[in-house]
This record gives structure tokens, sequence and C-alpha cells, in this order.
């Protein structure tokens, strides 16, 4: 461990206000997973706020909104591009955990029922997909509404290139 530079700061990484309690005890950044349990975020990261105790002086909260991303030319192709990684957590819910297919094997796959049970209860709200003006509007709003300091994002596509294109134009709109 290097003796002569400070350490970076500890966060903590979670998905529901008891993990944000827990953060704001401490008095740890907090990065929210708002992929995993979309309808606590506001909630979650006004409570780490409310109840953060400083572990040192000066320290305030600092919060981090974890979001999927996937930024496409256009919000169709956004979409295409979106749809492997989805069907791969559809899947997975279904008890059939698999690699991510191709963006075309993706638009041929049909739902089993077991699939299709398991995409009913996989909520989408704190996704980002989209075009670049889509991409930085969503963005926003989510930020504003849970008043985030920072954000993450997280981009799973079958090839490298197309989840650097989409990094590309998500620093395109701004992000």
């Amino acid at each position: 461990v290097p003796a002569d530079v400070p350490l970076p700061p500890v966060f903590m990484l979670g998905s529901t206000p008891s993990s944000a309690a827990t953060a704001a005890r401490k008095g740890l950044g907090y990065g929210f997973a708002a992929y995993t349990n979309p309808e606590a975020v506001a909630d979650a990261l006004r409570l780490y706020r409310r109840e953060f105790v400083p572990a040192r002086p000066g320290d305030r909260p600092y919060a981090i909104l974890g979001l999927k991303v996937v930024v496409g030319e256009d919000d169709q192709q956004a979409r295409a591009l979106a749809l492997p990684w989805h069907l791969a957590l559809v899947q997975n819910r279904a008890g059939n955990p698999s690699p991510l297919m191709t963006v075309e094997a993706a638009l041929r796959h049909r739902l089993t029922e077991p699939e299709r049970q398991a995409e009913a209860r996989v909520d989408r709200r704190a996704d980002v997909v989209g075009d670049i003006e889509h991409a930085r509007e969503r963005i926003e709003a989510l930020v504003a509404e849970s008043r985030a300091d920072e954000v993450i994002a997280t981009t799973n596509t079958y090839e490298s290139a197309q989840r650097r294109a989409s990094y590309e134009r998500l620093a395109a709109a701004g992000g």
C-alpha cells in the first residue's frame, strides 16, 4: 500500500434503503444500483442524505447512481443493442442462465412461457436506452429525481465495438 498518497474514498454499493442507511451511519460514499431496484432510488438516496454522519470533519454525503445505459445511433438501434442484455437477465431469472446472444439472434428469439413470466417481473424504469438526446434527457431526469452527485453507467452488449460506440455516444450526450 503506498504510504505517500491518500487512499481513495470508500464507497458502499447497495440497492435498498437499508444499505443507504448503513452507508450514511458509517459516513461512506454510496453507490445505488438503480437497475436492480428502480422503485427505491429516490427514497434511498433521500434517506442516505438525511441520516449521513460524517466519519471525519468536513465529510459530506456523496451519492452515485448506477444505471444500465445503451446509447444507439437512434432509439431503434439502442433497443436492438440492449435486447441481448435484457434477454440474458430474463433467461437467468427464468432459471436458464445463458450468455449474451447476438442482436440478430435476440431479435429472432421467442420467449418461452417461463421467460414471459420472468420478464413480467423485470423493472426497466431506471434503464437508459435510446439515442443521444433521449439518453441525455433520461439521465438528467433520473439525476434530478434522485439528487445523485454522479452517475456510473454500465453497458453490456454482445460486441465490444458496440459497447465502445455506446459509451462514445454517451460521452457526446454530456454523460
